[in-house]
């Protein structure tokens, strides 16, 4: 059933209010209703980026002041050429549509063509990539805050395809971070303190305790954010956030790692490849629960994935193969009303059906099998309770304060009269910073 065939496509660029009354209705319940997170709607949708140019690790962040410009890439498995649109949609804190009209925060046209694409050269699975650079000379972005890009197929009804997430800061707020490990004991072996300052630059903040909304990620987390912080003190033009408790997160584990940059030989993590039916497989290792083995120092790229052919006479996106991983966790038994779930960059962060893990009484495993292209991808085994508010990272993988995260900091500030949130300030770190050059 598609999402824009029943509504109309200009309930999206039109009429964004209308999308919160139709999120109430069943229809949310449709695979194809549209939802403000990253999520694919299309199974022969894959390996979907969107990054600033030369920092693809990152949150997908520009400044509204300056050139800057978001690359979107992703391959359709669907190997025939089609016609993709795409559409913007201003956002709140929450990830709901905001209550500005298209026309208060897009400058141009509001729904184009992606024009960009190429055809892959691969011997086991064709696919179609398709390239989108934004902003452009169709469309450019007037305010700052939240944004959620919609793809869509213009030759199927506007049937959904894709959304992801992003931002358009504004540089008012300056960020100091000042991590550390925890001031409480119990939270000392296990967990980081996260402490920072922010300062006011070239504006003046109105009532910062209730204008004021602080969103910390850990590892773009955004399931498990701190978002209720308020100011501890304010000291001229410096507002310090200094707690004890509120703000600790679990550290978590160094990620596990998929090597599959080259098909011909089986790396450290993989057991085996094989081709069945034209299709490639990567075995991988059975894997245990981590909670209470000891911390070990592993490199790792903090969830992220980068596309790679070890093979020389193959580099480009083009050429690589894509491959069916299969992914094995021991367990001692069927979990009680709680959910595993395969989490990283390369599932867009998200705890959805696709990357959940299935129990297999036969094996005495979790399983699950992925389709993804050649490359080296970090990856985390997530356990989500059905009655918890946020995901819990220690129950599988353990937690220790030696192992390093990124932290990522929002800064949004609504204006008396203002009915939007502004991002008026955005920062990354990671700690314990030594871990950088493991």
């Amino acid at each position: 059933m598609a999402f824009l065939s029943r509504f109309s496509f200009l309930f999206i660029l039109l009429l964004p209010t209308a999308l919160q009354v139709a999120a109430q209705d069943e229809e949310y319940f449709d695979p194809n209703f549209l939802r403000y997170d990253n999520r694919v709607y299309d199974s022969n949708i894959k390996t979907v980026q969107l990054f600033r140019k030369g920092w693809n690790e990152a949150f997908p962040v520009i400044n509204l002041n300056n050139k800057e410009k978001l690359h979107l890439t992703f391959d359709d498995l669907n190997d025939n050429l089609r016609t993709l649109g795409y559409t913007f949609i201003h956002c709140d804190t929450e990830w709901e549509p905001s209550d500005l009209m298209k026309i208060e925060y897009l400058d141009g046209i509001n729904d184009n063509t992606i024009q960009t694409y190429g055809f892959s050269s691969t011997l086991y699975q064709p696919f179609v990539k398709y390239d989108l650079t934004f902003p452009n000379s169709d469309i450019q972005f007037s305010k700052s805050g939240n944004y959620l890009l919609v793809v869509y197929d213009q030759d199927n009804d506007n049937e959904l395809l894709l959304t992801r997430r992003f931002f358009v800061a504004e540089y008012y707020a300056m960020i100091h971070p000042d991590i550390k490990r925890p001031t409480q004991g119990r939270y000392r072996q296990n967990s980081h303190e996260v402490d920072f300052t922010i300062t006011q630059s070239n504006i003046d903040l109105v009532q910062p305790f209730s204008s004021l909304k602080v969103v910390i990620t850990q590892n773009q987390n955004w399931e498990g954010a701190i978002t209720d912080l308020k100011p501890k003190f304010i000291n001229g033009r410096n507002l310090i956030y200094d707690y004890d408790e509120e703000n600790v997160f679990q550290a978590g584990n160094e990620f596990r790692v998929i090597d599959i940059r080259n098909i011909n030989y089986n790396s450290l993590t993989t057991s085996h490849i094989t081709t069945v039916n034209d299709t490639l497989n990567a075995y991988l290792f059975s894997e245990k629960p981590r909670s209470s083995r000891v911390y070990l120092t592993t490199p790792d790229i903090n969830g992220h994935f980068y596309l790679k052919n070890d093979d020389p006479r193959f580099d480009s996106d083009l050429e690589m193969e894509y491959m069916k991983v299969h992914f094995q966790l021991a367990y001692p038994a069927k979990l009680f009303k709680a959910d595993i779930y395969i989490y990283g960059q390369f599932t867009g962060w998200n705890l959805s059906d696709e990357y959940k893990m299935k129990w297999n009484p036969n094996t005495g495993h979790y399983e699950n099998e992925l389709y993804i292209k050649q490359g080296y991808y970090n990856y985390l085994y997530m356990y989500k309770a059905y009655d918890a508010p946020k995901p819990d990272i220690a129950i599988i993988e353990g937690s220790h304060s030696a192992a390093d995260n990124e932290y990522s900091f929002f800064v949004y500030y609504t204006e008396p009269g203002q009915v939007y949130n502004r991002l008026i300030g955005y920062t990354t770190t990671v700690y314990p910073k030594y871990n950088l050059d493991k």
